[in-house]
């Protein structure tokens, strides 16, 4: 069971396509989906946006976007296909990038076998599956793999026939995702191994050197050939050495804080024991694993790029790996191949199962529908004030008509995710600013998505009359002021425990994939206060306490109310 089989079937390679096209199907919940949608509709009807349209707190700044052809394409295959449309497409990208790599291993100087490509296909898949939620990215990962393909290939002849589709693919990234200099970079380095290979060449070493150039040029004149010019190139590189981007968004933290520190403990050791065990030993793949393993380090969503430069050097040593262990353990080669390409796809299916997102549609309760059916219905004079990520589907779904407070691609240094901040922790001043923007419309959940903490604004909210909650939802809660509600007549939700429940249904999301924050339990315990569930409260209360958290007015609460529920 060789690759050229693997190379030569047909049949299994639309099996085997087919096979990953359905395992990447996901329905849509990470909600950065919407506002390039949101782009893509403006684009296609006006033109690329010079000006913000979406958010009104920045009216009059150039507009912050930058996967034109993302948002573009998507937003077509919406329009003809719908959300299956969508999620094929999604899942394309992903069984594309297996795909590729596996046909890198052809031009690699070993042969392998068909259990050992479909051992290491499965492995990659694991790590990087959780980026595939409709993001630009994904157009990145493919054409990396496509990269390697060709650079894998470049390093057996040095014929630059192979590097001429570099520039083209250099193009097709910075129209889709700002990070041509990853694709650059990878290929600046290929291009050293090669130079390094034939060093005792002379006449051969300066002929490679000037093929090389002449691509390098050719690929960043392309990565510059967008609106942003050569500013799009080096994006990633202030990105990486920034500090500007939004805390607590899960894709920016370091990888080891995040639920998928294991993926990347796991894929780290085994790159690297593969590469110091490689034979022979390429030091392409040592600098690029330390080139990829620091910015995975450093921001989680960087562990599929990891993944896919370690598929090759991590192949390799699977193979060696797989014919040692042919030699003592019994049974047939051909029954043991079997029962590992068996086992790769139980593997993969149990994985697509465990991530609850296997599908195509939006996933239920993701995005705050019937907020926006209330607006579009009964109209709301004023403005809306939005919690960060609702604005990426309000923005969508309202159609401009009733521009957002706030969306996905705010950082920290916007104005808007300032007075945001301001806002909903309910510092002091910030009904003025409520005031100032004419705000009569607030769309937000109870806690935060990560760490499970209750809104103060929201807990505000609960509590006085001036603002009456009209519509509750999983994606969040919408109230409307008084004064507002009362001229448009739309009923309010008069059960008080409505927003105490939401607290609740938020929290049981965030426990799966945070257990360990100790604000979920704080937050509990106040929800279940009002539900007059004391021995639930202190139940959470404690547990709140025994992961190190403080709250002295509550821990009053609980003691006064001891003696009642005992």
């Amino acid at each position: 069971m060789r690759l050229t089989r693997f190379t030569s079937s047909y049949p299994f390679i639309l099996l085997l396509t087919s096979f990953l096209l359905i395992a990447f199907l996901r329905v849509i919940d990470d909600s950065d989906i919407w506002f390039h949608l949101s782009f893509g509709r403006e684009i296609l009807n006006h033109g690329i946006p010079d000006r913000e349209f979406l958010v009104f707190t920045r009216f009059g700044e150039s507009a912050d976007y930058n996967s034109w052809g993302f948002g573009s394409i998507y937003f077509l295959i919406w329009e003809m296909f719908g959300s299956a449309g969508m999620a094929l497409a999604n899942a394309s990208l992903g069984a594309a990038t297996l795909i590729m790599l596996a046909t890198a291993l052809r031009y690699n100087s070993r042969s392998y076998s068909l259990p050992v490509v479909c051992l290491a296909i499965t492995l990659t898949y694991i790590w990087l599956e959780f980026r595939y939620v409709y993001r630009p990215e994904t157009v990145l990962y493919l054409a990396t793999a496509s990269a390697i393909v060709l650079l894998e290939r470049y390093l057996r002849d040095y014929s630059i026939r192979w590097l001429w589709p570099i520039p083209l693919l250099s193009l097709l990234v910075t129209l889709f995702h700002p990070s041509a200099i990853i694709l650059i970079g990878i290929t600046g380095l290929y291009a050293a191994q090669a130079l390094w290979q034939q060093r005792q060449n002379k006449t051969r070493l300066q002929q490679l050197l000037k093929a090389q150039s002449l691509i390098l040029v050719a690929a960043i004149a392309m990565a510059c050939a967008n609106p942003l010019g050569y500013e799009q190139l080096i994006m990633p590189v202030r990105f990486t050495l920034g500090s500007s981007v939004t805390p607590g968004i899960t894709e920016f933290l370091p990888a080891l804080e995040t639920e998928y520190r294991y993926h990347f403990i796991s894929l780290a050791i085994l790159a690297l024991v593969a590469i110091l065990y490689r034979r022979p030993f390429r030091p392409l793949d040592l600098v690029l694993y330390c080139l990829f393993c620091y910015l995975a380090f450093k921001h989680v969503r960087n562990i599929p790029l990891l993944a896919i430069i370690s598929f090759v050097p991590l192949s390799s040593f699977l193979q060696r790996l797989w014919v040692t262990t042919g030699t003592w353990l019994p049974g047939k080669q051909s029954l043991k191949g079997t029962a590992m390409i068996l086992l790769c796809a139980a593997t993969i299916l149990l994985t697509t199962a465990n991530t609850k997102l296997w599908g195509m549609g939006k996933k239920h309760g993701c995005c705050p529908t019937a907020s926006a059916n209330l607006i579009h219905e009964h109209k709301p004079r004023g403005r809306l004030l939005n919690f960060y990520d609702l604005g990426n589907y309000l923005g969508w779904a309202l159609r401009g008509e009733y521009p957002v407070f706030i969306d996905g691609r705010n950082n920290i240094a916007s104005r808007g995710y300032g007075m945001h901040n301001h806002i909903f922790r309910a510092d002091t001043g910030w009904q003025q600013l409520l005031n100032l923007y004419d705000i009569r419309t607030i769309i937000t959940r109870a806690t935060l998505d990560y760490s499970g903490t209750l809104i103060p604004l929201v807990e505000i909210l609960a509590n006085q009359d001036q603002w009456q909650l009209v519509a509750a939802e999983p994606a969040g809660l919408t109230f409307i002021h008084e004064k507002e509600r009362s001229i448009l007549d739309v009923p309010p939700i008069k059960d008080p425990t409505v927003i105490w429940k939401q607290v609740l249904l938020e929290t049981d999301i965030t426990l799966e994939n945070n257990p360990q924050s100790a604000d979920i339990y704080r937050s509990r315990s106040i929800a279940y206060l009002h539900l007059n569930e004391e021995k639930l409260a202190r139940q959470s209360y404690l547990l709140f306490k025994s992961l190190g958290g403080t709250d002295p007015q509550l821990d009053r609460k609980l003691t006064a109310e001891k003696p009642q529920s005992d």
